[in-house]
């Protein structure tokens, strides 16, 4: 009996070494898509690679909103489909690296903003400084002509550069501001794509020589 276990154990395993290394996991392609008043059906394909054997091919994040019903995996003489299962996914945003990469652009834009807004806060104290200490005078003594002109001179160009600073610093503000909300639009077009649930198609096929073709199918999602 415990010889018996022994070997049911040793199989399970062995098993499970050969799916491991024999599943493929696919992206889907959408080819067509044919639209009805209750709905559309989509046709949708993956490429393959095979060597000669049983494959197990994984087809990741399908809309969760397909009929598992309706969906039909196209083999031929040279590609045998055995089965066709299905499984719901939670989606993992967090995993994704389009979503990964609009987050960490997120994170530098707004990283920049913050950074200006220092900058543009600093100008401004700088200004008001200025503009409250705007009364020439030189202690009890009264100013000369040139000394008159000449800190008037420096006192407008300052505060013309410090205008200037502001102005630049404003745009570029405006600038990322644009940024983001473009940005914003992307990710929630992503995490709309990606919903909360996603369909995983996990399909056992046999090839009796090296398969190179594509695998089409199709399923029907309702409106």
């Amino acid at each position: 009996m415990k010889k018996a276990f022994l070997v049911v154990i040793a199989l399970l395993a062995l098993s499970s070494a050969v799916f491991a290394s024999d599943t493929t996991r696919l992206k889907s392609q959408l080819k067509e898509v044919t639209v009805f008043f209750s709905g559309a059906e989509l046709f949708a394909e993956s490429a393959l690679n095979l060597s000669p054997g049983v494959h197990y091919l994984i087809v990741e994040d399908l809309p969760a909103s397909i009929d598992p019903e309706s969906i039909r995996v196209n083999g031929n003489e040279e590609l045998l489909i055995h089965s066709v299962n299905h499984e719901f996914k939670d989606a993992k945003f967090n995993k994704n690296p389009k979503i990964l990469r609009m987050i960490a652009e997120e994170e530098r834009l707004k990283q920049s903003q913050a950074e200006l807004r220092a900058e543009l806060e600093v100008y401004e104290t700088e200004r008001k400084i200025l503009l409250e200490n705007s009364k020439l005078s030189n202690g009890n003594q009264s100013l000369n002509a040139s000394q008159i002109q000449q800190a008037s001179d420096m006192f407008r160009a300052r505060l013309l550069e410090i205008n200037q600073n502001k102005s630049r610093i404003s745009d570029d503000i405006r600038t990322i501001d644009e940024g983001l909300k473009k940005l914003w639009k992307l990710l929630n077009k992503e995490y709309y794509l990606k919903q909360s649930r996603s369909l995983e198609l996990m399909i056992k096929v046999e090839c009796r020589k090296a398969y190179t073709k594509k695998l089409e199918f199709s399923f029907y999602s309702p409106l």
